[in-house]
């Protein structure tokens, strides 16, 4: 990066040196809704280019400022109010007591699984192994064709 920053900077010496050396010619720029009429030099346009490429700098910064102090503004308010809102809000029964009195929650019949018919076995992929029911691992052989 600091290559590319070095080589940006010497091409830009090197445009501000031409415009210098060669900017004796007059370009005629008109703006006809408010009938100006101008007649800069290279130097003078180049120059103007500088100016608004710097306005548009500044205005980017001031925008990024605005739009970052906003954001923190608004972080700050949301606290606030989570703040304001545990300060005034009782605390639920189960938090004062230690217990929680909710009601369990119920189990789904259709969730369980049906034991009553054998599992197919899984893949045993590669190595040929492929869990048992108690957990364990075992050799299984490899199926032909």
């Amino acid at each position: 990066m600091i290559v590319l920053a070095a080589l940006l900077l010497v091409a830009v010496a090197a445009v501000v040196v031409f415009v210098v050396v060669a900017g004796t010619e007059t370009v005629r720029m008109e703006w006809e809704a408010l009938s100006l009429a101008w007649e800069p030099t290279a130097l003078g346009v180049f120059l103007l280019g500088a100016l608004a490429m710097l306005l548009l700098g500044l205005a980017l910064v001031s925008l990024r400022a605005g739009t970052r102090r906003r954001t923190e503004q608004r972080r700050e308010l949301k606290r606030l109010q989570k703040v304001e809102r545990k300060r005034t809000d009782p605390q639920p029964e189960h938090a004062a007591t230690g217990k929680d009195t909710r009601p369990a929650p119920v189990a789904d019949s259709g969730s369980q699984r049906d034991t009553s018919r054998p599992v197919a076995p899984r893949d045993p992929g590669p190595g040929g192994t492929s869990p048992g029911d108690d957990g364990s691992w075992y050799d299984e052989p490899r199926r032909q064709g």
